[in-house]
């Protein structure tokens, strides 16, 4: 695919795929890149155990 647009090649790049974000959890770090018309994936994340990390461990074991 051949792109001519000086704009086009920053933004497809060497694979000729439009760049884009993945956010891990937090929804508002979505928000600039969203604004400029960025794509963006939000994956619904929060640490192990909740954050506790004696029930992360126990977790870690019991894998």
């Amino acid at each position: 695919m051949r792109r001519d647009d000086e704009h086009d090649q920053d933004v497809y790049g060497t694979f000729g795929v439009r760049a884009g974000v993945v956010v891990l959890g937090l929804e508002q770090f979505a928000d600039a890149p969203r604004a400029d018309g960025v794509p963006v994936v939000v994956v619904a994340w929060e640490p192990p155990a909740g954050g506790d990390e004696r029930l992360a461990r126990i977790l870690t074991e019991l894998m």
